[in-house]
């Protein structure tokens, strides 16, 4: 049957959405035993199509990272040890990233933002958050990084670390949105990286300063940058964990 042996020839790199579905096939139980799972329900759990989902499934058998055995109505997965290791060393990597150095360096090249950027940094309430917590009164706009691709599992990543972390608030008639943010720096400036907490996306990261980072620098589109996120007492004692009341 179809899935039931190892492939032989198991792939060297690891695309980072297949390695997203191997790891929610393991929080489903699937790291060791067989589970029970349909297309439908894994496309569920990654927020693609039940298409895309049945396609992945394949490519991950040709792949040798999943074993599969079919039943009446749904099909029994579970990760190969090829996968198994895939993970492992995953695990040690993030391990050693965010435990080991408490910094995270993120690559990309400046581009030009929706320009909200100035608009929400200006509200009080973000701006009094920003101050208390950061220990600066951002300059009214944000610096935006497209992440280079072999960064972006660090952005990813960085969505399950807790940060400092400023609440919804209400004001002008609308609501504004909870951030999280880790103190940062860039070209030896002070700065903060932000992150929406209902964005999802990781392939851009907006920077905030005291300072107007594209003067003070002499950035401009297309410019290379690193952004060192500092994360020394946010997984040691977890002193910034609780939200910021507005």
């Amino acid at each position: 049957m179809r899935g039931e042996a190892f492939s032989k020839t198991v792939p060297t790199i690891v695309a980072p959405e297949d390695k997203e579905i191997l790891k929610q096939l393991a929080k489903i139980g699937g790291l060791h035993d067989y589970v029970y799972t349909s297309s439908g329900e894994l496309a569920a759990h990654i927020g693609v199509s039940q298409q895309t989902a049945s396609r992945k499934i394949l490519e991950l058998l040709d792949a040798g990272l999943i074993v599969r055995r079919m039943g009446t109505r749904k099909q029994l997965i579970r990760l190969s040890p090829a996968a198994v290791d895939v993970l492992r060393q995953e695990f040690a990597d993030y391990r050693n990233l965010f435990q080991a150095g408490d910094r995270v360096r993120i690559r990309g090249k400046i581009v030009t933002g929706l320009g909200e950027g100035r608009y929400y940094i200006s509200r009080e309430g973000y701006r009094k958050a920003f101050s208390q917590l950061l220990g600066f009164d951002p300059y009214p706009g944000t610096l935006n990084v497209e992440v280079e691709p072999l960064d972006r599992e660090k952005v990813g990543e960085l969505k399950d670390i807790d940060g400092i972390l400023i609440n919804e608030f209400q004001s002008e008639g609308r609501t504004f949105g909870a951030v999280k943010c880790f103190r940062a720096d860039i070209g030896g400036l002070e700065a903060a990286a932000i992150f929406p907490l209902r964005s999802h996306h990781t392939s851009a990261i907006e920077i905030i300063s005291p300072h107007h980072l594209r003067e003070a620098l002499s950035l401009v589109d297309g410019t290379d940058v690193q952004v060192t996120l500092d994360l020394s007492g946010i997984l040691s004692s977890g002193s910034e964990r609780q939200p910021q009341k507005l």
